[in-house]
């Protein structure tokens, strides 16, 4: 038998980050800054600290891990 333990990522989405979440934004608002090519950030946490930062902007052709 494998037992496999999958982390749980919880997903911030803010205007930003800057040592601190930048107005924290809802899914809602994200997904449709997402849809519009608007600039959004997401922010990853594990066991509630930061993994990952991701700054998005499709429309500027612009990810940032």
């Amino acid at each position: 038998m494998v037992i496999a333990v999958v982390p749980r990522f919880e997903a911030v989405y803010c205007d930003g980050w800057d040592g601190g979440v930048v107005n924290p934004l809802t899914a809602t608002v994200a997904q449709a800054r997402d849809a519009a090519g608007e600039p959004y950030t997401v922010v990853l946490l594990l066991d509630g600290r930061r993994h990952a930062v991701l700054d998005l902007s499709w429309a500027d052709g612009y990810c940032c891990v």
